[in-house]
């Protein structure tokens, strides 16, 4: 393609259309560069190809945006670098970039500058100090030696000199110190040492009283090395009309029961006043309740202070507090829960509870421990004016039943005066109740009666809860040979005469009943003299029973016939 510019400014290009340069379409580029010579390269380095300026006043330059959106350029100026008059561009081994030199239209040093990186931009003028004071001198850059980096021609009068380029080591980048925050009246800022500062296109040390009021501005920071390439930073020097807090200082007041707040002030490294703490915390709970001043003061280095105070409101909790209870059993009826509340009342802040009574302020609901072990979070809420809810919480603990247990199920026992025991029930150390049972677990049989009795064990832990299992008490008269002589004396069966003999001593009168195996009452009578003679009863061979009685006592003795 070809380019070039016209009298008004007005940057144009004849773009080729074809190989053999017949088709062309002429485009406007841009307009605003005012210059009657140009030159197209990739001043940045981003593969993109530039326009830049060969003469005229001040060093600008077309950028060749490279957004895809042909043709996108936008015009770049060169800070220092407003009185140039004549431009060469060149590749000089201090960067990714192009570099530039110019001549002015006074008799002032050659100046120079270095794409940066890091700037994205050009850096600031310097000067070319291996080159003397000049006037209306032309420049031209090319490898005069061969050494691929280009050198500097000049033609000043009737003379012509060139100055080699020297083979460099790639620069290291720079970092900029990063510069303080002013505030308020602040005085005469000095930049840190170790490279030159451009600040607003001049060079500078030191930003005067009232230069940055109320802004942000960008600085340019400058090293250069032994070959004198110039490396550059941004720094931004930020001026503040005064300090400013951020916090909960507009929205709801703070409650004491509150997680501490962190608070910011601006500019950072300020100094904060109790309550607050040196970092910036503010503890609602150790400051307690009332309207509270918090002031944050800034020192800038120039000696100015700025401050902000603001209040900042914590409220008391209402009133609100549960008495204790419980523990309760789980086999206990509805319990009581009282809250007492200030003259404003309260709520009751769970499903766990039925309000039962609500006379300020005193609030009672029932509480049913048959929701099963475990414990239970009661939370209460007070409310009041000027006042953060009041909370109080009870944790009623429900306890288990302990586990009882009696066997076997079924327990059957035989029919006689003998005093007998239930069996032990688990864990040890309960108590037995039911009809002529004792707490022990002994009774006696013929006391029952013949059938079935329930009998309850009950155990009772160290939280006061009871448990309870039960057994059922079979009565019968029990089957079997023989006679037991501590159970029966006096009186034995005798299978010979099939008779119960009986000692006249211990038996002299009384009643017998005779049984069959399964307890039906097959005969009775009284006892009359030393035998009771059975034999034409027994129709078949079994077990039989005969009950003796006597004034209150009464016997079994168990036979097979």
């Amino acid at each position: 393609d070809a380019f070039c510019m016209n009298w008004n400014g007005n940057g144009v290009a004849a773009l080729s259309l074809d190989a053999l340069g017949t088709q062309w379409e002429v485009d406007t580029l841009f307009s605003g560069l005012y210059l009657d010579q140009a030159e197209v390269l990739d001043l940045d380095g981003d593969g993109d190809m530039d326009i830049a300026k060969r003469n005229g006043i001040g060093v600008q330059w077309m950028r060749n945006n490279g957004n895809g959106a042909f043709p996108d350029f936008s015009l770049e100026h060169l800070q220092g670098g407003q009185w140039s008059y004549d431009h060469a561009f060149g590749n000089f081994g201090c960067g990714g970039g192009t570099e530039v030199f110019w001549s002015t239209g006074t008799p002032e040093q050659f100046k120079w500058s270095s794409w940066s990186d890091a700037l994205d931009d050009l850096t600031p003028a310097a000067v070319l100090d291996q080159l003397p004071s000049s006037q209306m001198s032309v420049l031209q850059v090319g490898d005069l030696n061969g050494d691929g980096l280009d050198d500097i021609i000049v033609q000043q009068a009737d003379s012509l000199c060139w100055m080699p380029s020297l083979p460099t080591v790639q620069p290291l980048p720079v970092i900029a110190p990063e510069l303080d925050t002013l505030c308020g009246s602040s005085g005469t800022y000095v930049l840190p040492a170790g490279g030159e500062w451009w600040f607003d296109g001049y060079v500078t040390q030191a930003i005067p009283a009232g230069q940055v009021l109320g802004t942000t501005d960008t600085l340019v920071f400058l090293v250069e090395d032994s070959a004198g390439c110039v490396s550059a930073d941004h720094a931004t020097l930020t001026h503040v009309l005064e300090a400013s807090m951020v916090g909960p200082f507009q929205g709801d007041p703070l409650c004491t029961y509150d997680e501490p707040v962190q608070l910011q002030g601006f500019p950072s490294g300020g100094a904060w006043s109790p309550p607050v703490d040196g970092s910036g915390l503010f503890d609602p709970g150790t400051t307690g309740p009332g309207s509270h001043p918090i002031t944050f003061t800034y020192v800038d280095p120039t000696g100015n202070a700025c401050q902000a105070s603001e209040p900042l409101e914590v409220w008391a909790s209402a009133f609100a507090a549960l008495t204790p209870a419980g523990p309760f059993c789980e086999d206990d009826t509805l319990q009581l829960i009282t809250a007492t509340f200030g003259i404003y009342g309260g709520l009751f802040l769970d499903t766990l509870v039925t309000l039962v009574d609500s006379i300020p302020p005193i609030m009672t609901a029932a509480f049913d421990p048959g929701i099963g072990a475990g414990s239970y979070p009661i939370i209460v809420s007070g409310i009041g004016p000027m006042s953060c809810p009041g909370y109080d919480t009870l944790v009623v603990t429900v306890l288990p039943l302990p586990e009882v247990l009696v066997g076997p199920a079924d327990t059957t026992l035989c029919l006689n005066t003998t005093l007998q025991r239930l069996p032990v029930g688990d864990p040890p150390g309960g108590s037995w109740t039911g009809p002529f049972i004792q707490p022990d677990g002994t009774l006696v049989t013929t006391d029952l009666g013949l059938g079935a009795h329930t009998a309850y064990y009950t155990y009772t832990d160290g939280n006061g809860c009871t448990g309870l299992d039960s057994v059922l008490v079979l009565v019968d008269i029990c089957n079997g040979i023989g006679t037991d002589g501590r159970n029966v004396p006096g009186a034995w069966w005798d299978p010979m005469t099939g008779s119960v003999v009986l000692d006249a001593d211990q038996w002299p009168y009384g009643d017998w009943q005779l049984f069959d195996g399964r307890g039906s009452l097959m005969a009775e009578g009284a006892i009359q003299g030393q035998g009771i003679p059975l034999g034409h009863w027994l129709a078949r061979s079994g077990v039989y029973h005969v009950r003796l009685i006597d004034r209150g006592r009464a016997r079994t003795i168990r036979f097979v016939y």
